[in-house]
């Protein structure tokens, strides 16, 4: 497995090759802040843009890797290619179950404390779980216990 690339950003990692139009809208949806923050967002743009300071786009800090020499790679072989002084706080991975799921939730791996754990969450809640997690504003466990019945983060008061 060759080594992960080096970045100060989130890794995105594409696993499976099965549907370029769904690994294109995940990988959208993944790099937008999800509804509920692009309200508020939209607020505070009308009250900057009434002050004369426009508001700047806002994007998810990913770095993508849409590499096929990471086709069906497991987590445990991701892990060993990542740079553990990296300052990555999760990993995410768009693997089969992503794909063939009809709300397509990707896998979020922790990189900290207890380095592989994992739940998955929506695309659309990647901005909300990556922005926190990389300033330590919510902890792992919050997300990983708001997790749904099946498994999945849908945002905090969605479970």
């Amino acid at each position: 497995m060759k080594t992960l690339p080096e970045t100060d950003q989130t890794l995105l990692i594409r696993r499976d090759f099965s549907n370029d139009t769904v690994w294109q809208e995940i990988r959208s949806a993944a790099s937008q802040p999800g509804p509920g923050f692009q309200e508020a967002l939209g607020l505070m743009s009308e009250v900057r843009e009434a002050a004369g300071e426009p508001l700047d786009e806002i994007e998810t800090n990913l770095h993508i890797v849409d590499d096929r020499d990471y086709a069906g790679a497991t987590v445990e072989q991701l892990l060993e290619g990542w740079d553990e002084s990296a300052h990555q706080a999760i990993l995410i991975v768009v693997d089969g179950a992503t794909i063939s799921d009809p709300d397509h939730p990707v896998l979020i791996v922790d990189l900290g404390e207890e380095r592989g754990r994992a739940f998955r969450a929506l695309p659309s809640c990647v901005f909300e779980i990556e922005s926190n997690l990389s300033i330590c504003n919510v902890d792992w466990e919050d997300f990983a216990n708001a997790v749904d019945d099946d498994g999945v983060y849908r945002g905090f008061g969605e479970t």
